[in-house]
């Protein structure tokens, strides 16, 4: 989507993952980021519990 666009163009490399696949991934350091949903979705996801910050809002 656009904040994936507007990332590779500020040169990050965008891995596209599945939902499933980003709290593993953020934990064991394959990915240093990721933007998901909002909140509610990133909460039950459990990303607060790994993620060292929290930015919001994010591209919506």
């Amino acid at each position: 989507g656009i904040g994936g666009e507007i990332m590779t163009r500020l040169g990050v490399t965008v891995q596209v993952l599945s939902g499933a696949e980003i709290y593993p991934a953020l934990e064991r350091g394959a990915i240093d980021a990721t933007e998901w949903v909002g909140p509610y979705d990133d909460e039950k996801l459990g990303l607060h519990q790994i993620a060292k910050n929290y930015y919001y809002p994010g591209w919506w």
